[in-house]
């Protein structure tokens, strides 16, 4: 089986029900059905400040939220990624990569 068809299924035609995806063989859509959950994550609460930082608190399952954040800054832009499963607390932080200076950038073949 094909990864491209789970693929398809999912995320050009929005199919989340295993017993729906017609070309997988009936074996693997129960296999597959048995082992995984299609699902998508909920947007809990969604906030915006008045210098357009955004932030979503995202349930992703019974008891497991992500909190993301976007940070709009002049040129370049910076997000963060929060999770808190089961009190556990990871945090993310991601920027644009940028040069310290604007001379020649290095070779990256």
């Amino acid at each position: 089986m094909r990864a491209s068809q789970l693929w398809r299924w999912i995320h050009h035609y929005g199919i989340t029900d295993f017993s729906l995806m017609s070309d997988v063989a009936k074996e693997m859509r129960a296999s597959l059905a048995e082992a995984f959950t299609v699902a998508r994550p909920e947007i809990v609460e969604r906030q915006v400040s008045r210098d357009g930082t955004r932030k979503w608190l995202i349930r992703t399952a019974p008891g497991i939220e992500i909190e993301t954040v976007y940070i709009p800054d002049v040129g370049r832009a910076g997000r963060a990624l929060r999770l808190q499963p089961g009190g556990l607390h990871a945090e993310l932080h991601l920027l644009p990569h940028r040069h310290p200076s604007p001379g020649p950038q290095p070779d990256r073949r």
